[in-house]
C-alpha cells in the first residue's frame, strides 16, 4: 500500500491540482546541521533551502521549527519538541540525526541528503552519509538515481524527487552581460576551481572565481589572480547577474542550488555531468561539458547566447524551480506519505 503514495503524488501534479487546504496545517521540524545560521548570513546551501521552505510553509499556515544543532542536541531537541507539542513531520536535512529519531512513533520521519553522491564512484563520506540516511522510512531525494543508493541499503524506504528550489524572483536580472563567466563555489578540490582557472589561463576568456577560501587547496597562481572572495545572500541577488555565463565542474554534487541560482539570474550555464541533476539537458543554454578540452569552446558559446536567451533562461528557472511551486509539491508529497503511514 505505500509504494502508492508517490504514484498518487505523481498523478495528483500531472493533473494540476493541489489540494492541501482539505488538510489541518502540519507542524513540521526541519532539522539542519548546526553549522551555518539560519536563516544563511552567506555561504550555506542547505541552510538556504531550509530557510526558504520554512518562510513559504508558515505562509501557507502551517507550523515550521527550525532545528540548526549538532547531532545528539538536535536529537534532544526534536525529543523535547515532540513531548511538549503536536508534530507531524521530522524532516532531516542531515543525516546524523536519523538513526535516533527513527524510534520515534506516531510521525512521519523524512530524510534529504544534501551530500554529493556519485553513483559511479562513491566515496567515503558520501557512503557515510547514506548508511546514516538509511534508517528513515521516507526519503525526498535530490535526483532520481539516489533512488536506488538508498533502496539497496533500506528496501522499504519510500522515495520521492523534489529538486532544490531557487527563490527566482529575488534574483535580479539584466539584459546585457560582462562578458565574464562566474564559478560560485566554496574553493575546494572537489569544485575544480583550480583545474578550471589552469585551463582558461591565457585563452583570451575570464572567470570571476566566488567563494570562500578555507584552505583545502593551495591554488595555482592561475586561481589567486581570479579569486574575489565571498559574496553574502543579498550580493548575490543583485550581481549575479553582471556575468554572462556560470560555469561549475565539480567532481559530485547533489543537486548544485547555484547552478539554478544562475538560471534564475538569466545566465547560460557550462557544467560538468555530475551538475545535471533535474536539468533538461536539451535547453540550449545548459552545456555539459564531458572532457576538459571541450571547456573553452562551451564558454565562449554560452557567452554568445547570454543577450539573446536571457529571457528565455529565467522562465525556464521559473517554470522548474521557484519555491513558490515547488512547496505546493512539498506538502501534497508529505499528505500523501501521511494517508498510508
Amino acid at each position: 500500500m505505500k509504494a502508492n503514495a508517490t504514484n498518487a503524488f505523481q498523478l495528483h501534479h500531472t493533473k494540476g491540482i493541489c489540494q492541501t487546504h482539505r488538510y489541518v496545517p502540519l507542524s513540521i521540524i526541519l532539522v539542519a546541521h548546526g553549522n551555518e545560521p539560519i536563516p544563511p548570513t552567506g555561504w550555506g546551501a542547505v541552510e538556504q533551502v531550509i530557510w526558504q521552505y520554512a518562510l513559504r510553509l508558515r505562509a501557507l499556515g502551517h507550523e515550521v521549527t527550525i532545528v540548526n544543532k549538532h547531532r545528539i542536541a538536535a536529537v534532544l531537541t526534536v525529543m523535547w519538541l515532540r513531548l511538549s507539542q503536536r508534530v507531524d513531520i521530522i524532516h532531516c536535512h542531515a543525516e546524523k540525526p536519523v538513526k535516533a529519531l527513527s524510534r520515534m512513533r506516531g510521525v512521519l520521519l523524512v530524510s534529504t541528503t544534501h551530500n554529493p553522491l556519485n553513483p559511479l564512484q562513491l566515496d567515503h563520506s558520501e557512503l557515510k552519509a547514506l548508511k546514516r540516511c538509511q534508517f528513515a522510512p521516507y526519503h525526498l531525494i535530490l535526483r532520481e538515481d539516489i533512488r536506488a543508493l538508498i533502496n539497496s541499503r533500506n528496501p522499504n524506504a519510500q522515495c520521492a524527487v523534489l529538486p532544490n528550489g531557487v527563490e527566482v524572483h529575488e534574483f535580479k536580472t539584466v539584459a546585457t552581460g560582462n562578458g565574464k563567466a562566474a564559478y560560485v563555489g566554496r574553493i575546494q578540490e572537489r569544485k575544480r576551481q583550480d583545474d578550471c582557472a589552469m585551463i582558461l589561463d591565457g585563452s583570451g576568456l575570464e572567470c570571476d572565481f566566488i567563494g570562500p577560501n578555507y584552505g583545502e587547496i593551495e591554488p595555482s597562481e592561475a586561481l589567486q589572480k581570479s579569486m574575489i572572495g565571498e559574496w553574502d545572500r543579498a550580493t548575490l541577488h543583485i550581481r549575479l547577474c553582471e556575468y554572462s555565463c556560470l560555469i561549475l565542474l565539480s567532481k559530485s554534487e547533489g543537486q548544485p542550488l547555484v547552478v539554478v541560482e544562475a538560471l534564475a539570474a538569466g545566465l547560460p550555464v557550462v557544467i560538468s555531468p555530475a551538475c545535471t541533476g533535474n536539468l533538461d539537458l536539451n535547453q540550449p543554454f545548459i552545456h555539459v561539458v564531458e572532457k576538459d578540452e571541450d571547456l573553452i569552446p562551451a564558454v565562449r558559446k554560452a557567452i554568445s547566447q547570454r543577450e539573446e536567451l536571457t529571457t528565455q533562461i529565467r522562465a525556464y528557472a521559473e517554470q522548474n524551480f521557484d519555491y513558490d511551486s515547488l512547496v505546493q509539491r512539498y506538502v501534497a508529497q508529505l499528505e500523501a506519505w501521511r494517508e498510508v503511514q
